[in-house]
C-alpha cells in the first residue's frame, strides 16, 4: 500500500507523485523525474508503475517484456531500491484503479490526497493522448468511498525533441480540467538512446543496473541504429 508508516501529516493531506511507464531500461532520467519531486517538496514520496503488460506480444525482439517481475528488477536495480521509502515501486501493475481501491483505509484517515502524475511531454505529442488521459483520470478520480478526497494534478517533464510549445501548452490547458505544471527538463538520457547503443550510454544507468546487461545482450541494444518496435 502508500500508507509509509501510521503517522499521518499533520494537515492530512498526503502528496502521492506517479511516475509510469515500460522502463525499458529504468534510467538516471526516470530516477532523478522522482528525486526532483522529492526535493522541491511537490510530492512527499514517489511510486514507480512499471506498465509490463501493455506490451504483451509486441515485440518478440523482447520476450520478457510482459514480465511484470522483470520491470519491477528494472526499477529496484535502477536506483530505487536504495531510496526506499521515499522512492519506491507498486506491486498494482498497471491498473490504477487498483492504487485507490486497495488503499481505501488509508484515504479513509485523510483530508485530501493529491496524486501527482509526472509524465514526459512526449506522451502528449501522441494523437488523442489527451482526450484518454482525461477520460482515464475523470473515472479515477470518482473511485472510492470518497471521490471528493482525490485530486490528480499532471507535471509534464519536458523531454528532449519532444518539447511542448507556447501552442501546445495553451491548447492542453484549453482541453484538459486537470491542473498542470510544465517543468523543465531533468536529464538527457531517454530510453531510445539505449536502443542507438549501450556502451555510449553507461553514464546513464544507476550502477546496480549493471547486473542488468546480460539480459540487455538479449535485447540487442549493444547493436548500433537498431530498427524494431520501440519501448
Amino acid at each position: 500500500t502508500l500508507e509509509l508508516n501510521k503517522n499521518l501529516p499533520a494537515n492530512k493531506t498526503l502528496k502521492v507523485g506517479i511516475i509510469s511507464g515500460t522502463f525499458d531500461p529504468f534510467h538516471i532520467g526516470h530516477l532523478l523525474m522522482g528525486l526532483s519531486h522529492l526535493a522541491n517538496g511537490t510530492s512527499d514520496f514517489v511510486v514507480y508503475l512499471p506498465n509490463a503488460d501493455a506490451w504483451i506480444n509486441r515485440d518478440p525482439a523482447k520476450p520478457n517484456k510482459s514480465n511484470y517481475n522483470w520491470r519491477f528488477k528494472t526499477v529496484m536495480d535502477g536506483g530505487v531500491e536504495d531510496m526506499f521509502p521515499l522512492l519506491r515501486v507498486s506491486s498494482f501493475r498497471r491498473h490504477g484503479e487498483d492504487l485507490i481501491l486497495n488503499n481505501q483505509e488509508l484515504i479513509d484517515k485523510l483530508d485530501k490526497i493529491e496524486f501527482n502524475i509526472i509524465i514526459g511531454s512526449d506522451l502528449f505529442k501522441k494523437p488523442n493522448m489527451l482526450k484518454k488521459l482525461e477520460s482515464d483520470y475523470k473515472t479515477l478520480q470518482q473511485m472510492g468511498d470518497h471521490p471528493g478526497k482525490i485530486n490528480f494534478n499532471f507535471h509534464i517533464i519536458q523531454r528532449k525533441n519532444s518539447e511542448l510549445s507556447e501552442n501546445d501548452i495553451a491548447e492542453i490547458k484549453e482541453n484538459f480540467s486537470f491542473p498542470i505544471f510544465i517543468e523543465p527538463p531533468v536529464s538527457d538520457a531517454s530510453s531510445t538512446q539505449f536502443k542507438e547503443g549501450l556502451i555510449d550510454n553507461f553514464s546513464n544507468l544507476y550502477p546496480s543496473s549493471l547486473n542488468l546487461l546480460g539480459a540487455y545482450i538479449r535485447y540487442n541494444v549493444f547493436t548500433p541504429n537498431r530498427t524494431g518496435n520501440s519501448a
